[in-house]
C-alpha cells in the first residue's frame, strides 16, 4: 500500500491509532504477568487471553537461539529463547497481529498493516496483512510483502523485491529483484541484487527441512524455512541461500554462490 494511500485514508478517519502508553516500534511483552502456563509450555497469556504457539516453534536441547545470530533481536516474546528461528517465521503471522496492537500513534494502521509515519513507500508496493514497517524505512516500487512480513528500523527493501514470511532487522538492505522466504535476517545484512533466501525444496522428493548447527543436523519439522541470516553478513549478487541456511556473524557470499549446507 503507497504511502500516499495511507495519509489519504488518515485524512478520511479510517486508520486506527493507538494511545502513547503503548511500547512503540521496540516490541516488547511484559515477562511479568504473561509467562509460560506450566502445564503448556506454549501459551502465554497476552492482555488476560491465553496465547497458544505451536509446537514447531519449541526449541529442542540443541537450543539454537536467535541471540546467537542477532544481537538485537527487536521481536521480544515471554517464549522467545525457547523459540526456533523456523518456529518464528511459522508463526509469524499471529505475532505480528499481536504487536499491531501495541504500537502507538506515530503508526498509520489500517487492516493489518502498520507502517511507521517516516517510513518511504514508493509506487506500486502489495502488501497483504499482516505487515508492520518501523521508523525510516524505504520501500522501493512494486516490492511485494505477504503472509507476515516485520521490518525493523531503517531497512531498505529494494524495486522488485518479494519478501515472505519474514523478520529483517534494523539497518539491512535488501538491494533489488530479491526473494527473501520464511527467513530471519540480521542487522546491517546486505543482500545484492538478484540474491535469493529460498525457502522450498522443489527438486526434492523430501520436502522437509533440516539445518545443520554445531556440527549437528536438526530437523525443523517443517517444509518452509529459509535462513537465518546473523548479523553483518554480505550476501553477493545472484547468490542463493538453499533451505535451511544458518549463517553465523560476518558470512560473506560470494556472487553467484549456491549455499547447500546438507546436501541429498
Amino acid at each position: 500500500m503507497p504511502h500516499e494511500r495511507i495519509r489519504e485514508v488518515a485524512g478520511k478517519g479510517f486508520v486506527r491509532q493507538r494511545g502513547k502508553d503503548s511500547c512503540g516500534s521496540r516490541i516488547n511483552f511484559d515477562h511479568g504477568n504473561n509467562a509460560p502456563y506450566p502445564d503448556n509450555p506454549f501459551t502465554f497469556k497476552y492482555r488476560g487471553d491465553p496465547y497458544c504457539l505451536g509446537k514447531t516453534c519449541y526449541n529442542n536441547s540443541a537450543m539454537i537461539k536467535v541471540s546467537e545470530f542477532i544481537s538485537d533481536f527487536p521481536i521480544s516474546l515471554p517464549v522467545a529463547n525457547e523459540m526456533t528461528p523456523w518456529g518464528i517465521v511459522n508463526e509469524i503471522e499471529e505475532i505480528i497481529k499481536l504487536l499491531i496492537e501495541n504500537l502507538h500513534e506515530e503508526y498509520y494502521i489500517e487492516q493489518g498493516i502498520a507502517i511507521h509515519k517516516t517510513a518511504l513507500i514508493e509506487k506500486g508496493v502489495t502488501m497483504k496483512a499482516p505487515v508492520i514497517i518501523n521508523a525510516h524505512c524505504k520501500i522501493g516500487a512494486n516490492a511485494y510483502f505477504r503472509q507476515g512480513v516485520f521490518l525493523d528500523e531503517s531497512v531498505k527493501i529494494g524495486p522488485g523485491s518479494e519478501i515472505k514470511s519474514a523478520v529483517i532487522c534494523s539497518q539491512s538492505a535488501i538491494a533489488h529483484l530479491n526473494y527473501i522466504g520464511n527467513s530471519i535476517i540480521g542487522s546491517r545484512v546486505n543482500f545484492e541484487a538478484g540474491s535469493i533466501a529460498a525457502n522450498h525444496y522443489n527438486e526434492r522428493s523430501e520436502k522437509q527441512i533440516s539445518v545443520i548447527y554445531r556440527g549437528e543436523i536438526m530437523d525443523t519439522g517443517s517444509t518452509k524455512f529459509g535462513s537465518l541470516v546473523g548479523d553483518d553478513s554480505k550476501i553477493g549478487a545472484n547468490a542463493v541461500l538453499s533451505p535451511g541456511t544458518i549463517l553465523e556473524k560476518n558470512s560473506i557470499v560470494k556472487r553467484l554462490e549456491l549455499i547447500e549446507q546438507i546436501k541429498t
